[in-house]
């Protein structure tokens, strides 16, 4: 019987791992769970950003790995769908992407952890900017504003932007617009959802759209200053 040294073993363990984590298939949910080392891979980076809705890392693509994942997706810039691409798995658990990209990755961990602070709330009037009103909230952790959130309701739909400040100068400001198809009849099943985020990075904008940090070509001078007057 052929014996293999501990260092041989490791090196085919590694191999094993390494070739197992490679993207090589589409995952998604679906009503015969899908399961592997790539499942696992994916639920393990979006732990490590801060996704924990994905709970325990068991290797399996059930319900609460693909909302992480449309979580994921939605603050990458990507289409909303809880399908894993290539693009998606390579961005998640490969990190393939310039420095900017790479600094905005890393920026997740923080915006997803103000919310399991436990932080005080202020609220601003903000009616007259939309026809069924609006305001702007301020979460604060002991003296310090975090986040603002502005919600603009109307008719046919409502608007949500959030500024997050991350690291050092740096924030993040996620647009979410929403078309309803009836007026004041809101209905997940029909609405039309936008995302739009920006990432302010060293003193330049940039846009993330499908994974990627372009420069910025909307004007977002006046909402970024709006949010930032209330923090």
């Amino acid at each position: 019987m052929k014996r293999f040294s501990i260092l041989t073993l490791l090196v085919l363990f590694a191999a094993f791992f390494a070739t197992a984590q490679n993207y090589s298939r589409l995952l998604m949910l679906k009503k015969s769970r899908m399961n592997g080392e790539d499942v696992r891979a994916v639920q393990v980076a979006l732990n490590n950003l801060g996704f924990t809705e994905v709970g325990e890392a068991d290797g399996w693509f059930g319900p609460k790995t693909e909302k992480g994942v449309k979580a994921f997706q939605k603050l990458a810039g990507f289409s909303v769908n809880g399908v894993v691409n290539k693009d998606v798995y390579d961005l998640l658990v490969k990190q393939k992407s310039g420095n900017v990209m790479q600094a905005y990755i890393n920026e997740l961990n923080q915006i997803n952890y103000y919310p399991k602070l436990d932080l005080s709330r202020k609220t601003y009037d903000y009616n007259g900017h939309s026809s069924e009103g609006g305001e702007i909230c301020v979460y604060k952790s002991d003296s310090e504003s975090l986040y603002a959130e502005m919600n603009l309701c109307g008719e046919m739909g409502k608007y949500v932007a959030t500024l997050y400040k991350v690291s050092g100068t740096n924030f993040v400001l996620v647009c979410e617009s929403t078309t309803y198809k009836s007026p004041l009849n809101p209905d997940p099943k029909t609405d039309s959802v936008e995302y739009k985020i920006y990432y302010y990075n060293s003193g330049l904008y940039f846009n993330i759209v499908n994974g990627q940090a372009v420069d910025n070509t909307d004007n977002i001078h006046d909402l970024v200053q709006e949010l930032k007057s209330r923090m």
